[in-house]
């Protein structure tokens, strides 16, 4: 039978059991939106173009009494014709995000930010405090895109209560 080493008795930890004022270390977690309830979503919606490569309307419906943070939205072809070694871009072409109450009457983000820039497939990224709030739905518009094109919004979010 061998000996335990005399440290030993300095480096284990104590026994719950026998030592019931020995509180065990938590790590303080806190988050920004504390009491809150909040679930991080996906979703896709898909769509066509009109003839004229335009198209408008709710990516995103938000549930009475809550309000969406979009954290990352990405548009793509789902038939593959435009990749990232083959972009889509039109002079005239862009698209643009709502995230008003009002309709589409705000621009709340838009994309290329260089004129003639590739849209399709594009990308939109925020962070979960600087994003905009949606509050019934986002909105989506796309002008002088490719024409009847099928097109798919992929979602990333936080939903919480408002």
């Amino acid at each position: 039978m061998s000996m335990p080493h005399p440290d030993d008795t300095f480096r284990r930890e104590p026994d719950i059991a026998t030592a019931p004022d020995y509180e065990i270390p938590r790590p303080q977690i806190r988050t920004p939106h504390d009491g809150e309830y909040a679930e991080r979503i996906n979703w896709t919606y898909a769509f066509k173009t009109d003839g004229s490569g335009n198209y408008q309307g709710s990516v995103y419906d938000v549930r009475f009494g809550y309000k969406l943070t979009p954290i990352r939205l990405t548009i793509a072809d789902p038939s593959g014709t435009y990749t990232p070694a083959s972009p889509y871009s039109n002079a005239a072409a862009w698209i643009g995000l709502f995230a008003d109450d009002t309709g589409f009457t705000v621009l709340s983000d838009f994309g290329p930010t260089v004129a003639g820039g590739p849209i399709i497939p594009g990308m939109f990224a925020y962070s979960e405090d600087a994003g905009m709030i949606c509050r019934s739905f986002l909105g989506f518009r796309i002008v002088t895109g490719p024409a009847s094109v099928p097109l798919v919004v992929n979602g990333i979010g936080i939903l919480r209560e408002a």
